[in-house]
């Protein structure tokens, strides 16, 4: 099956004609999960809210899987240590939102063991727009990752958005981009909007990058096929108000 890969943090593919045959069962899956958080002067973390999960069925039902792995996510997150914002100079009260890229494979004995391939923590990307983005790619004919460059106000609306970084069949690049494919792209990243971190009770503006694959689902370079859910390919806030302290990266759930 041919469709149109458009990785903003996840693989999405559209048909476009008939559907293959089924895939063999992969041996571990990466995915990715977000939660957010509420951090003392300290840096002791507490968890507000876990998103839904998207790879997984999450009907809110306890001792399902999805619940189990929400609950291993928070009872980890509580035990990791934060950097906590700071006014005027001294450490103060926030929140922000923790997305963690994890990888889920058979465990000896037949369970499912989960690891922690990294986190990041800032604002969370709440709506984008992808139609306009579609539509570009097939208008335009192109193919490869624009990196996009956003800043937001306290309020979660788009300040600024820039391309930077572009690549073409996988190779970076400053050229061969058509300078109205990016225009499009900009235009449609107006529309996103963010929620944002906040410090002392207050939204704060912040910035990030959003790195877009554009590719047929067929023929998208190996790492953009593997790698959808990692934290290089997902939205990353640039000098959150609020850091990760511990060194989470190849821990378990």
């Amino acid at each position: 099956m041919r469709g149109i890969a458009l990785c903003l943090g996840m693989l999405l593919a559209w048909p476009l004609a008939t559907q293959a045959a089924k895939p063999a069962e992969p041996t571990s899956i990466d995915f990715g999960a977000g939660a957010w958080v509420d951090v003392d002067a300290t840096g002791k973390a507490h968890v507000v809210e876990i998103d839904q999960l998207s790879e997984f069925k999450d009907d809110g039902k306890p001792g399902s899987l999805a619940d189990i792995i929400k609950q291993r996510l928070r009872e980890r997150i509580e035990m990791w240590e934060f950097v906590p914002p700071a006014s005027n100079g001294a450490a103060v009260n926030g929140r922000t939102h923790v997305h963690v890229s994890l990888e889920a494979s058979t465990a000896d004995g037949g369970g499912m063991a989960i690891r922690v391939l990294g986190a990041a923590t800032g604002a969370k990307l709440v709506k984008r727009q992808m139609g306009e983005l579609i539509k570009a790619m097939m208008d335009y004919g192109y193919v490869g990752r624009v990196n996009i460059d956003v800043a937001w106000k306290d309020d979660g609306s788009v300040e600024s958005a820039d391309s930077v970084a572009s690549s073409v069949g996988g190779k970076v690049t400053s050229r061969s981009v058509s300078p109205k494919f990016l225009k499009t792209v900009l235009k449609a990243v107006q529309d996103w909007r963010f929620d944002p971190e906040i410090v002392e009770g207050t939204p704060i503006p912040g910035k990030g990058r959003v790195p877009i694959n554009f590719c047929l689902s067929g023929e998208c370079p190996a790492e953009e096929k593997t790698s959808s859910n990692t934290a290089e390919s997902l939205f990353t806030a640039i000098d959150p108000a609020i850091g990760l302290r511990t060194a989470v990266a190849g821990t378990m759930l």
